[in-house]
C-alpha cells in the first residue's frame, strides 16, 4: 500500500470566472466543507498517514488540501509539492502515449505486439497473436505481473529480466476471453512505446505527454531520494499503525505502476480529460476514442477505455483509475 491516498476530483470544463463564481457559491461551499470534514475524519478511523486532494473546474482550481504527514517518524507534513506514487494510475499515462503514437502513425492498436517486440514469446507459443489493443484493455489473457516481480519480496524485474523470462510464462486465459486485469501487459506497452517511438519510455513521456500537459513535478523515473517523495506504507497491523515501506525501484514495471506526481500535476491530467478540444498531445476526437467504453467488465459495473477506467457516477461517469 502507498504511504498517502492521492485523490482527484474533476468538474465540469468552464472559464476562470465562472470557476471564482462556482467555488464562492453557496452549494460548492456546503459540499467542499462537508468533503473536508469527512476526510478528516476518514485519515484516523482508517490509520491513513496523510493525503492530497484538489478539486478542479476546467483548468482552475475551486479547492486544494492537504492532510497529515508525508513522513510519520520525521513528522514531515505533507504539501502542494509532495510526490505520491502512482500506482498503478501510471497507465493512465502510459494509455494516452500509445494512443499519442497511434495518430503519429508509429504503430497500429491492432497490431500484433510481435510486429514492435519481434522478441516476444509465450511458453507453448513461439509466435503470440496478442494485439496492443488487448494489451490497452486487459484483454490478452496474461498474467497478473511481470515474472520476477514480487510485491511480498519487495523486488521489480528489470527490463532485460522480462525479456529473458517471458518464454517461461504462459497465458492465463486466451486472448479475448474476458477482462483481466494485467500490470504485464503494461509493462510490455512501454516496450512497445520505446520501439515505436526510439526513445526510453521515460523520455517519451517526459517529452511528448508531461511536458506539453506541464505536469513539471511529476517523475517518471524517481530515486529514492527525489525531492518531496512521500513515503510508503503497509497494511494497518493489529496496533492500528502501518509499517513504513522502503523505497522501491519498479524498473520494467515503470509504465505500469512506478510514476510519481503531485495532486496538482493530477488535476492539469484531468483538466485534460474533460476538454472537448484539439490540444498538445490528443486531438479531441481521440481523447473521446480514449475515454470511452471499449471492454466492459465481467460484472458491468464500468467498463475499460484506452488505458482509462470508465465508470458510472450518478448521473455521470467517473474516469481514470481505480486508486
Amino acid at each position: 500500500m502507498r504511504r498517502a491516498v492521492l485523490l482527484l476530483l474533476a468538474g465540469f470544463a468552464g472559464s476562470a470566472a465562472q470557476a471564482q463564481v462556482l467555488a464562492s457559491t453557496p452549494t460548492v461551499l456546503a459540499a467542499i466543507a462537508t468533503l473536508d470534514r469527512e476526510i478528516a475524519a476518514d485519515l484516523p478511523a482508517h490509520g491513513i498517514p496523510g493525503l492530497a486532494i484538489t478539486v478542479i473546474h476546467g483548468h482552475d482550481t475551486l479547492w486544494h488540501h492537504d492532510y497529515g504527514l508525508a513522513d510519520v517518524a520525521r513528522g514531515e507534513k505533507i504539501g502542494p509539492g509532495t510526490r505520491f506514487r502512482l500506482g498503478s494510475m501510471s497507465k493512465l499515462l502510459t494509455g494516452l502515449a500509445v494512443v499519442q503514437l497511434r495518430d503519429a502513425g508509429k504503430l497500429g492498436l491492432d497490431d500484433k505486439v510481435t510486429r514492435h517486440l519481434p522478441w516476444f514469446r509465450l511458453a507453448g507459443d513461439e509466435h503470440p497473436a496478442i494485439t496492443i489493443r488487448e494489451l490497452l484493455l486487459h484483454l490478452s489473457g496474461l498474467p497478473l505481473d511481470a515474472p520476477g516481480a514480487s510485491w511480498t519480496d519487495r523486488v521489480m524485474p528489470t527490463r532485460e529480466q522480462v525479456m529473458r523470462d517471458l518464454p517461461e510464462i504462459a497465458p492465463v486465459l486466451p486472448a479475448e476471453t474476458t477482462w483481466k486485469y494485467s500490470n504485464l501487459g503494461y509493462v510490455l506497452l512501454g516496450m512497445v512505446i520505446e520501439a515505436a517511438s526510439g526513445q526510453p519510455y521515460a523520455d517519451y513521456i517526459e517529452a511528448h505527454v508531461l511536458g506539453p500537459l506541464g505536469m513539471a513535478e511529476t517523475l517518471v523515473e524517481p530515486a529514492a531520494d527525489a525531492p518531496h517523495l512521500a513515503l510508503g506504507y503497509g497494511s494497518r497491523g493489529p496496533d492500528g499503525l502501518r509499517e513504513p515501506r522502503a523505497f522501491l525501484a519498479m524498473g520494467a514495471m515503470t509504465p505500469a505502476a512506478g510514476i510519481t506526481a503531485t495532486a496538482n500535476d493530477m488535476a492539469r491530467l484531468a483538466s485534460w480529460a474533460l476538454e472537448d478540444s484539439d490540444g498538445p498531445v490528443l486531438s479531441a476526437l481521440s481523447r473521446r476514442e480514449m475515454l470511452r467504453v471499449h471492454a466492459d467488465y465481467s460484472d458491468f459495473s464500468g467498463g475499460e477505455g484506452l488505458g482509462w477506467e470508465v465508470k458510472p457516477a450518478g448521473k455521470g461517469l467517473r474516469i481514470g483509475h481505480a486508486v
